[in-house]
């Protein structure tokens, strides 16, 4: 691959989030430049467990007003007046757009600038105040500041487009993914139905939905389990707990918080069905490609491009889906589970092997490198 000289600065607040700041990060080895920034500038509450994901060869800026050094900001404004035609500026977040908008605006070296947008357009409620403020700023002020905006799903770009967005700058690369070395972990009929469901507590993601139908469905399968996985997703969370003793289910569920990619993968491997039940927001949603990869049956909502990912391997859920609905769908599942566990697990393997060539890390970063 050629090596570039210019620099990739890779803008972005910080990694506490989900799968969606972390993916160029991942691109980093694939990627033919051999000078990486990091510029983090809201580092507040990242576990020490993303930071991990760093590959060592990146240089990392962190401009936090909360949690940084002299050294740090000095080694921001050296970036700043240092950027030059040729560099490539990658931000992420509506925030962080807006800001190396501004930068862009007023540098007097016209540098690249590639927005990557990873979500649907948002509605005022969904997002803080300030977060809804810079996007309304990018999307109808600076939408012609950015060379390319990069979107992760067409779901994504048609929204953006329907806005205002120029289609001329827009361009869709899918989110690729770099985990078939996992050995593939067959499920048997020892182990307790098992359904696992990745995402942050909020309102987006609609646990709500997730676990009244998990409650109908513990009443036909008493032996079935329940893992939430993400950020919030803890017995400090009183909501969520008050939600699982309301409903009952309480000595069904594992709940692991947040934690690193790979045990992330790892829980994964352990599930017959992964569910994500999005009212909203998404665009490429990471975790139903992931969990196919480690063996799951998906189930989503028809939300951002999760038909896509899922085509015939899964099952789609319209969003007025009920917990009726999904719970005797979920039933379905666990009966022809375990009316032949041979064939569901021949099954499951044939679609890991199928999305890890659809979506492969190395596809995604080949259509980024002819960006540059």
């Amino acid at each position: 691959m050629k090596s570039y000289s210019k620099r990739i600065i890779h803008f972005i607040p910080n990694l506490c989030v989900g799968g969606a700041e972390t993916f160029l990060i991942r691109l980093i080895p694939f990627l033919p430049s051999n000078q990486i920034i990091i510029l983090f500038w809201g580092t507040k509450n990242m576990p020490s467990s993303r930071k991990d994901l760093i590959p060592t060869s990146c240089r990392v800026i962190c401009v936090d007003p909360f949690n940084t050094s002299c050294d740090s900001i000095f080694s921001f404004f050296r970036l700043l007046i240092s950027l030059s035609h040729g560099d490539y500026v990658f931000s992420w977040l509506h925030t962080s757009d807006f800001l190396a908008s501004l930068i862009k605006l007023l540098h007097p070296r016209n540098f690249k600038l590639y927005w990557n947008i990873r979500n649907i357009a948002i509605r005022h409620s969904e997002y803080s105040r300030l977060t809804y403020v810079c996007y309304i700023f990018c999307l109808y002020l600076l939408k012609w500041v950015p060379d390319k905006v990069i979107f992760n799903s067409y779901t994504a770009q048609r929204s953006f487009v329907e806005k205002g967005l120029p289609s001329y700058k827009c361009t869709v690369i899918h989110n690729g993914f770099n985990i078939s070395a996992l050995p593939f972990h067959s499920r048997t009929v020892d182990d307790p139905f098992t359904i696992i469901c990745c995402a942050r507590f909020h309102p987006q993601k609609n646990h709500m939905l997730l676990l009244q139908s998990f409650a109908q469905f513990k009443k036909k399968c008493p032996e079935s389990l329940l893992i939430l996985v993400g950020p919030g997703c803890d017995v400090s969370n009183q909501q969520l707990m008050s939600f699982l003793n309301n409903l009952d289910i309480v000595e069904s569920i594992v709940l692991h918080s947040a934690l690193s990619y790979k045990d992330t993968l790892s829980v994964m491997r352990t599930g017959h069905v992964s569910m994500l039940l999005s009212s909203f927001g998404e665009s490429f949603p990471n975790v139903v490609a992931e969990s196919v990869i480690c063996g799951c049956y998906p189930i989503a909502t028809d939300v951002g491009d999760s038909s896509e990912i899922i085509a015939s391997n899964g099952k789609v859920f319209p969003l007025n889906s009920t917990p009726d609905h999904i719970c005797l769908y979920l039933n379905y599942l666990y009966l022809r589970f375990k009316s032949s566990p041979m064939t569901w697990n021949h099954e499951r393997l044939f679609y890991a092997h199928t999305l890890t060539k659809k979506f492969s890390l190395s596809k995604s970063a080949q259509h980024f490198v002819q960006l540059l």
